[in-house]
């Protein structure tokens, strides 16, 4: 071989050498292989009083079995149930935990030779009582989300046109509307879907009271205002009208037994129930979004500008520090009224006393207070922050193609 070839063989050699040790290596146990990625990492993902634990090294030969750590919030570390070793690859629960304490489980490989590895950092979970959707109207499904909002479950459904949503305390479950459909879908906890048709109806924004067992629903079709049975089944939804006329129904609230409706077409709000009770507050600039309770009632109007507070024969409003506010919801458990608007979100006395003031990185697209107190989702077009009370971000989700709103209801107790 001439000196030349020589050359050139050992330039090739030495650069088909340099490509293989940049290539990432198949073990990443190896401490040498940089850039190494863990596609068996450990998941995490936090529920009601559970944490669900996920793994998958299976497709590493030299690993023998694995080790699962948890760690409490300023607690020390404690080995998961017998100190043997699991599969390399499956899952298990750890129901040993207590809903709103932080929790960081961490895995270790034992391989073959006895060595053990650590391939990651730990993962942080909140278990807690929540149970949250977050209806992405864009890509036409709903995420059932994990109870500290670091994660979500599964996605579900593969909806036209999403109108509406609402969580159903009593039986776990979510209550959706699709405008081209036309009809009403019921989205268990775990991912089953039923639909029922509303035939001739075109479904807009609906809400459920559990305490009445009755669901509200805004037919934008014939403008009107029906009613259902929250126990409903079959295929097709048996809705009563609501006996009274509207032009533009955009809201509902409902209270009571029966359901405000805010009627944006006639600048009005009015109160009607099967039992017909019958309220009705007119001369109202453009109405556009609704909270009550037993026996107040909170009106937000297309300006976004004030707020206008209802208790019987008692008319109050109070002007608002924020701008274009477009969502407002009454926190039960905190006594509050959520606001929520372009670049902000304020909390509020009933009587209108500022409590506390936040900025959010997106316009809010919708609000839901936490089942613990102290918490609330905020629902922006591409994520999902789960907030303090006094704002501060406890987790955020995000990768929506377009939310339209954030449901939130108590987890069973048997999840």
């Amino acid at each position: 071989m001439s000196p030349a070839c020589w050359r050139l063989g050992l330039w090739l050699l030495l650069l088909l050498s340099a490509a293989c040790s940049e290539r990432p290596r198949l073990n990443p146990l190896d401490p040498g292989g940089e850039g190494v990625t863990d596609p068996g990492r450990l998941q995490a993902r936090a529920g009601h009083g559970v944490v669900e634990l996920r793994w998958d090294y299976g497709h590493y030969r030299d690993v023998h079995g694995v080790r699962l750590w948890r760690r409490q919030e300023g607690g020390e570390e404690l080995a998961l149930g017998d100190p043997g070793l699991a599969g390399a690859a499956g899952q298990r629960e750890d129901r040993a935990v207590t809903d709103g304490m932080a929790y960081a489980y961490d895995l270790e490989l034992v391989l073959t030779d006895g060595t053990a590895w650590r391939p990651a950092a730990a993962v942080s979970v909140t278990p807690g009582p929540d149970l949250v959707w977050a209806v992405d109207r864009s890509a036409g499904q709903v995420w059932q989300v994990t109870a500290d909002g670091r994660g979500a479950w599964f996605a579900a459904g593969r909806f036209l046109a999403l109108a509406g949503a609402a969580a159903d305390s009593r039986r776990g479950c979510c209550w959706l509307s699709d405008a081209y459909a036309r009809s009403v879908a019921r989205l268990s906890s775990t991912g089953g879907v039923e639909f029922h048709a509303t035939p001739g109806r075109q479904p807009g924004p609906l809400a459920v009271d559990t305490d009445a067992d009755l669901g509200w629903l805004i037919d934008t079709l014939r403008g009107e205002v029906c009613w259902w049975s929250l126990a409903a089944d079959g295929d097709t939804l048996a809705l009563g009208p609501m006996d009274a006329h509207f032009t533009q129904p955009v809201a509902l609230a409902p209270a009571a037994g029966g359901c405000w409706v805010a009627d944006r077409g006639e600048g009005r709000v009015c109160f009607w129930s099967p039992r017909g009770q019958r309220v009705e507050y007119a001369d109202l600039a453009q109405p556009a979004s609704l909270a009550a309770t037993q026996g107040d009632l909170w009106v937000l109007p297309e300006a976004g500008d004030r707020v206008l507070h209802f208790a019987g024969e008692a008319r109050h409003e109070w002007p608002l520090p924020l701008a274009n506010a477009t969502v407002l919801v009454w926190d039960e458990r905190q006594g509050c009224l959520w606001v929520g608007g372009a670049s902000e979100v304020a909390a509020f006395s009933s009587t209108g006393a500022l409590l506390s003031r936040w900025t959010t990185a997106s316009p809010v697209r919708g609000l839901a207070p936490g089942v613990a107190a102290g918490t609330v989702w905020v629902a922006s077009a591409n994520g999902l922050d789960r907030r303090g009370a006094d704002g501060q971000v406890k987790a955020r989700l995000g990768g929506f193609a377009g939310l339209l709103c954030v449901a939130v209801g108590p987890a069973a107790d048997a999840w």
